[in-house]
């Protein structure tokens, strides 16, 4: 079975492996464990909230 997650570097399909070890996007080459992907979206998320912050009236 495999699992998807979005890319962090092209924002297409990406896959994480069976045992959960590494996300793979076969349209960009990214490939990270799994523990670095958690990492690059947790900076994305609160990238996205600052920029929300800052958007506010």
């Amino acid at each position: 079975m495999v699992l998807e997650a979005k890319c962090p570097q092209c924002d297409k399909r990406a896959e994480a492996n069976d045992d959960m070890t590494r996300v793979e996007c076969k349209y960009c080459g990214l490939d990270l464990s799994y523990d670095e992907y958690i990492e690059v979206m947790k900076g994305r998320a609160v990238t996205m909230a600052d920029d929300f912050q800052i958007n506010l009236p």
